[in-house]
């Protein structure tokens, strides 16, 4: 092992903590739900809405529901309002 993949081996706990807390601090600025955070995909919220996913889409771009994508996806995640999202069922 070269002297460089052993400081990349000794890096790489310390970069995915850094990673991790400008993570939260994005998450925190923009107030979107976090994992310990009830969430729908477009698909759910559209089954238990008996709407369309391409509607509750529109409204998520719109900003008319609680919704946000994560990094890289191309799904939308709902944030659920445990009391609303229980007398619905």
């Amino acid at each position: 092992m070269s002297g460089v993949d052993v400081l990349i081996e000794a890096l790489r706990p310390l970069v995915a903590e850094l990673v991790e807390q400008e993570v939260e601090r994005q998450l925190d600025a923009i107030g979107r739900p976090r994992n310990d955070e009830p969430y729908l995909t477009t698909d759910e919220y559209a089954r238990l809405h008996k709407t369309t996913t391409e509607a509750v889409a529109a409204r998520c771009r719109r900003g008319t529901l609680p919704a946000f994508k994560p990094p890289g996806s191309r799904e939308w995640l709902i944030a659920v309002d445990e009391g609303r999202y229980d007398a619905q069922q």
